[in-house]
């Protein structure tokens, strides 16, 4: 998974959703340049900004998703993140936050100042503000509720939007 990208729980893309966002007027590959002038010691060239409408590849799931580069790390903001599920859709829509292969499959993860231990099942993890791994750490610029597994040496760390998130967002920094 991709830090920031939000999915359906066992979605996978498909060409033809490529095709159809890669067809539409208003994703272009010029979309404008900016002068950071004044900022002292910023360059264009230290990081970078990306922005986007997540169109689904099915159904009705729509986000509003951008990620600012910077020099040892990025940051993830969502929103509009919606889903009009039919009601007998079970699959959740998240978003994930970091992927991250241990060192070895001990390598402890802390939550908030506290080691926490991880299965294969999903934990929940309530009212976090930050985590590390590893050295990469996620601080949440809001304290959210987030899911968490270890599957050998590989922790996964997500938001849970629910089955049909109307409005949800996300704010967040990875810093290694």
């Amino acid at each position: 998974d991709m830090a920031g990208a939000a999915f359906l729980d066992g979605d996978v893309p498909v060409a033809s959703a490529s095709r159809r966002a890669s067809s539409r007027r208003d994703l272009t590959p010029d979309a404008g340049s900016t002068s950071l002038d004044g900022a002292p010691d910023v360059h264009l060239s230290d990081g970078g900004m990306a922005g986007f409408v997540l169109l689904p590849t099915h159904g009705d799931f729509t986000a509003n998703k951008s990620l600012t580069f910077f020099p040892g790390g990025f940051a993830a903001l969502g929103s509009g993140i919606t889903s009009q599920a039919p009601a007998a859709e079970t699959r959740p829509v998240q978003t994930a936050l970091l992927q991250w292969v241990a060192p070895d499959a001990e390598t402890p993860l802390l939550v908030d100042g506290r080691t926490v231990d991880l299965g294969i099942e999903p934990t929940r993890l309530p009212n976090v503000s930050w985590c590390l791994i590893d050295s990469v750490g996620a601080i949440l610029l809001a304290p959210a509720d987030l899911w968490a597994r270890r599957q050998g040496r590989v922790i996964t760390i997500w938001i849970d939007h629910g089955v049909a998130p109307e409005d949800e967002s996300y704010a967040y920094v990875i810093l290694p």
